[in-house]
């Protein structure tokens, strides 16, 4: 599965609603308060993000799969819009951010 550089992805934190613009990891963007939060979580610990695509349509079978890859299984994706929700490790939304 390869993800275009066209195809980065955005993690922002699920909390009060989606942020966006903040700290910029490889392709990715984390919202900075995420990037507050990655800083303090226990490396087992599931945390909340939404994943934002670049393109109009919802997540393809592929980004799905590359999720899946990374150990993230409980992605639930929308029907219309390019993000899915999931619950992630500080390891896996840092391995997710640093994708192409």
């Amino acid at each position: 599965m390869h993800l275009s550089r066209r195809n980065a992805l955005k993690l922002s934190l699920l909390a009060a609603g989606l942020l966006s613009s903040g700290l910029s990891l490889a392709a990715a963007q984390l919202d900075p308060l995420l990037a507050e939060r990655l800083a303090t979580a226990l490396p087992d610990e599931q945390l909340e993000v939404v994943i934002s695509y670049t393109q109009s349509g919802p997540p393809q079978a592929a980004q799905i799969a590359a999720l899946q890859q990374l150990g993230i299984g409980s992605a639930i994706s929308m029907q219309s819009l390019p993000i899915a929700g999931a619950l992630a490790t500080p390891a896996q939304i840092q391995a997710l951010a640093a994708r192409d």
